[in-house]
């Protein structure tokens, strides 16, 4: 049996067509329908049953029509089920099929095929999801729908998978298809941007300038006279390009090379980032070279989101997409001649024509791309004079980096810090690789791994790959091995995915002294330190310890936290764990001896600004280590703020060097 929402409801048995009686009985099903497999509030049901006119019971009479539907369905041999919930109904569909849903499943399996580059099998599956809509959702209008509603969510994905359409028939080279799918849908949705741009492109590749910009008038008179705005950038820079005779037209004899890597499959919690990166890209680079770069510690998913980000940007750059992953975790980073030399080739031209010396390749690569509508990524970059010579010289083209550390010597670049998922985002990552199930039926064990992951998604990953390869493995299980830190790292490893390599190719560029300072901060048992600590730890000055802990900020191996006045830092927790394996040979009583005596010392000379305090230290007993940090408030007010700051790290401070022996610095921090 089939229940078919998209157009009026339907409800199909073999060849026939079934009638369900009262009007209520089939506003009611395409609700629970909308809401498949979720619970639907008796609340909105009652609404959108009854509206303003509300029975003298309206949850009785809610009761009554579930009841009847339940009857109707039961006679007609339907296995789908209406559950009862708290203050709910919610149907779930069992061996019946659900066109919607089917909908959703082809866009899927498109997904699947446009990230393999097969355009072609794309553009057909996205042509059978279209099929199946027969008009407007349950047949109302698509302006009557609360844009809340799955019903307008299903609205806006028929747009968007008809763009997806028209743009990957163009991609296969099938001109002729995206018109018609392009004006088709500008008919219906002749506000929709995208589908003009898309059906201008289309007719100016296939050789009807004269159409395509007759297009733009259309689009012109619409955008002025309905909506009081003139079109957007986009339309307006391909005018001027078909007016001046450029964009596809100029460089069909041309190699559009496509280069990008596979995207990873469920890309999740970064949407809202990943279409803000898009829309920056695409409006600059109709004014410029747009360059965007990401940055962020190893394995928080800087590349994940570029190729992502790349992906869902072909089609604005039809004339190629450049990737190179440039090595910065490596000992030697790949120069970028060789780079310049391997994106020439792919621009058509042989060894033989490649000029020798870097800055001559860089001529001819800003030559090459010049005037054209080229996407390069630049993955993994070391530093900003690796970058310079790979980014084009005109508008039209954009570029993204990634770095584990924001390149500011690249002029112009704009960009963007990746932080760690929060739980929620963390969860869905593990329900998508291992199965939502699992995560459903373990709440708190799902909760304890996001713990021990750290949120990172590389961790998530790693966990989620384990799960999906051992379908007889619980949640629980996992999270019992995640918890020994001492092992932690050994089984967040999966394959070529490992969570200490990643950190490793950090630390492994890393001067001795900031990797000393690493494994020394990562003794200490501290929600969060300063730099003082640092230098105590080094034995160091203050400007030493600031220096060095900043170091660590710009590797991704330490991040800078707003914890008082002044600001604070942490280790991310799996980094701290990297970390004390690598101190298994340092002292720890004596690097816990340096920061609590540090601590005790400058907590004195804060106290020390107190009239009424400074006799507490005259019978103190002698601090057992003499500081090099040379730091004193500036007055009561400066002490007050330090102290309050610090607080939770002084009290740590005093527990372990209590734990560790030194009674001195433990008693004289306590008191």
């Amino acid at each position: 049996m089939e229940f078919r929402l998209l157009g009026p409801l339907e409800i199909r048995d073999g060849g026939r067509t079934l009638v369900l009686g009262a009007p209520r009985q089939r506003v009611l099903l395409g609700q629970l329908l909308l809401h498949a497999s979720r619970p639907v509030p008796v609340d909105d049901l009652v609404e959108v049953l009854w509206g303003p006119h509300l029975p003298s019971r309206p949850r009785t009479a809610v009761q009554l029509l579930v009841l009847r539907l339940r009857r109707a369905l039961a006679d007609h041999g339907c296995t789908a089920r209406i559950e009862s919930t708290p203050g709910a109904y919610c149907l779930e569909l069992h061996q019946d099929r659900c066109d919607a849903r089917h909908f959703e499943h082809l866009v899927g399996r498109a997904d699947t095929a446009r990230d393999r580059g097969d355009r072609a099998t794309e553009a057909r599956l996205l042509d059978e999801a279209l099929a199946l809509w027969r008009g407007p959702v349950l047949g109302i209008a698509d302006g009557e729908w609360d844009e809340r509603s799955p019903a307008a969510r299903l609205v806006q994905a028929r747009v968007t998978t008809a763009e997806r359409l028209a743009a990957a028939e163009l991609a296969a080279g099938h001109e002729e298809r995206a018109i018609a799918v392009a004006r088709r849908f500008v008919a219906e949705y002749p506000g929709r941007e995208r589908l003009r741009l898309l059906l201008m492109r289309a007719l100016y590749r296939s050789g009807r300038r004269a159409e395509a910009l007759a297009a733009y008038d259309d689009a012109y008179r619409y955008a002025v006279d309905e909506l009081g705005l003139e079109p957007g950038d986009e339309l307006r820079a391909l005018q001027h390009d078909i007016l001046r005779g450029q964009d596809e037209a100029t460089v069909r004899g041309q190699p559009k090379p496509a280069a990008l890597p596979m995207r990873l499959t469920g890309f999740l919690g970064r949407e809202a980032l990943a279409a803000g990166l898009c829309r920056s890209l695409v409006v600059g680079a109709e004014r410029g070279a747009a360059v965007h770069g990401v940055s962020g510690m190893a394995g928080v998913g800087k590349s994940a989101l570029a190729l992502h980000v790349a992906h869902e940007l072909r089609e604005h750059f039809p004339d190629g997409q450049l990737y190179a992953d440039l090595g910065a975790g490596r000992q030697a980073p790949v120069p970028a001649a060789e780079v310049l030399l391997r994106f020439l080739r792919l621009l058509g031209l042989d060894d033989t024509g490649v000029p020798a010396s870097e800055e001559a390749r860089a001529e001819l690569f800003r030559a090459r791309t010049g005037g054209r509508r080229m996407l390069i990524v630049l993955d993994d970059a070391a530093s900003a004079a690796q970058v310079r010579p790979l980014l084009p010289g005109s508008a039209g083209s954009a570029v993204l980096v990634t770095s584990r550390s924001a390149l500011t010597g690249v002029d112009g670049a704009r960009w963007t810090a990746l932080d760690v998922l929060d739980d929620d985002e963390s969860a869905a990552v593990l329900a998508n690789l291992a199965g939502a199930e699992r995560v459903l039926a373990a709440p708190e064990a799902t909760a304890r791994v996001v713990r021990y992951c750290g949120r990172l998604p590389l961790a998530l990953r790693v966990v989620g790959a384990r799960l999906a390869a051992r379908p007889s493995w619980s949640m629980e299980r996992v999270a019992d091995q995640l918890a020994d830190e001492r092992r932690r790292l050994d089984r967040l490893t999966a394959d070529d995915l490992a969570v200490r390599s990643s950190i490793e190719l950090s630390h492994r560029l890393c001067s001795a002294e900031q990797q000393r300072a690493l494994r020394l901060v990562s003794l200490l048992d501290v929600p969060w330190f300063s730099a003082w600590a640092v230098a105590a730890l080094l034995d160091a000055d203050l400007d030493t310890g600031t220096e060095v802990v900043e170091q660590l900020v710009d590797a991704q191996l330490v991040q800078a936290v707003r914890a008082g006045d002044p600001d604070g830092y942490r280790l991310h927790d799996l980094v701290r764990l990297y970390a004390r394996e690598q101190a298994a040979d340092e002292d720890t009583g004596a690097a816990v001896l340096r920061f609590a005596a540090t601590a005790r010392t400058l907590t004195e000379r804060a106290m020390g600004t107190f009239l009424m305090y400074r006799h507490w230290f005259l019978g103190s007993p002698p601090v057992e280590y003499r500081t090099r940090v040379a730091w004193r408030p500036d007055g009561p007010k400066a002490a007050r703020a330090w102290l309050e700051a610090e607080r939770p790290v002084l009290i740590a401070a005093a527990t372990q060097a209590a734990a560790h022996g030194h009674a001195a610095e433990a008693t004289g921090l306590a008191a």
